[in-house]
């Protein structure tokens, strides 16, 4: 009976670390699930979240268009990215066990300096795999949003191929990050940065014009 006693403790206080320990969720995803007819396939898409369901976790999204799954250098490198830009020193690397993703953590483990921990759950396990699930399905609505909106506005159809694809998914999961409110009232950029995003915004891929005081003419930069 004192052993059963001891292992719950022991069990209860392995959980109670492991909620302090930041998770960041990932999966890929592809543009052709549950799309409309003729709606453009394109490269995998990495999305990755910081789950709130621990005690430093801000509900961060970011979706990269990658070349390839698994560890190449460009996927590398985005992962990599994110794992810096949130700051934690120590965090759980979590997705299914699909061996090309689970490479690509290992490899950004290796060359990171922060204390990671990596954690594969069943591919099959809906409830484990639930909240990046979840993040999948905000950023495909966003990012046909955004991507209805500017093919509206310059009257043609946008493809998976061309150059600006890749920004807009990027940007899809940084709109998601700065204006989606969660339960507790809060963004993700709120809890990530400690105050909301009220910087001025053009809408994507919008032609701006300035005027800088050390130059006469106008510059013209298209916004992404």
């Amino acid at each position: 009976l004192v052993g059963s006693e001891m292992c719950i403790r022991d069990r209860h206080k392995t959980e109670e670390t492991r909620r302090e320990i930041p998770i960041l969720a990932m999966d890929y995803t592809f543009m052709h699930k549950k799309q409309e007819e003729k709606e453009e396939k394109g490269m995998p898409i990495l999305v990755t979240k910081d789950l709130t369901n621990t005690v430093r976790g801000t509900g961060m999204i970011s979706a990269n268009v990658v070349l390839q799954k698994g560890a190449c250098p460009q996927a590398i490198s985005r992962l990599s990215d994110e794992v810096h830009k949130l700051g934690h020193s120590e965090l759980i690397l979590k997705s299914d066990g699909e061996p090309a993703i689970s490479s690509l953590k290992r490899k950004v483990k290796r060359e990171r300096a922060e204390r990671i921990v990596i954690e594969d759950s069943p591919m099959a396990d809906s409830r484990a795999n639930g909240a990046i699930e979840r993040a999948i399905q905000q950023v495909q609505g966003q990012i046909r949003t955004l991507k209805d909106c500017l093919e509206s506005r310059i009257g043609r159809k946008i493809t998976g191929e061309e150059n600006i694809f890749p920004w807009l998914v990027h940007h899809a999961g940084a709109t998601i990050d700065r204006y989606h409110v969660g339960q507790d009232g809060k963004t993700a950029y709120r809890r990530w940065k400690g105050r909301d995003f009220r910087r001025e915004v053009a809408e994507f891929l919008s032609l701006i014009h300035i005027s800088e005081p050390t130059r006469p003419l106008y510059i013209s930069y298209a916004v992404v």
